[in-house]
């Protein structure tokens, strides 16, 4: 893997909370937007913007396993969302469900 797109990932990963745009990743990575996404695409098998998406989710549902007083707009603040719809929605095609349903489904077992 190149590891300039290795470095983005771990930036992603660490920063997911943050607001992040693909000018910014570009300028971390030193690489123009157009060759960063092209190489992230190539590299990943997304876009550097769908990854930064797969991880705030994959965050949010950390945070709901630990925390499950969270509710929907808390929990896509902790992970860098601002649109609560947005985020239930991206949550609900990740997971199926949508967050306050994961939350109960995973409380009852």
């Amino acid at each position: 893997m190149d590891y300039r797109i290795g470095e983005i990932m771990r930036f992603i990963e660490t920063n997911y909370f943050r607001p992040i745009s693909i000018k910014d990743l570009a300028r971390e990575a030193k690489l123009s937007m157009s060759r960063l996404c092209f190489l992230f695409k190539t590299e990943a098998g997304v876009t550097p913007m769908q990854y930064l998406k797969q991880v705030r989710i994959r965050e949010a549902e950390q945070l709901l396993m630990q925390d499950k007083s969270l509710c929907v707009k808390e929990l896509a603040a902790k992970v860098g969302i601002k649109d609560r719809s947005h985020f239930a929605r991206d949550f609900k095609q990740a997971f199926g469900v949508a967050p306050g349903q994961y939350k109960r489904k995973k409380s009852s077992h």
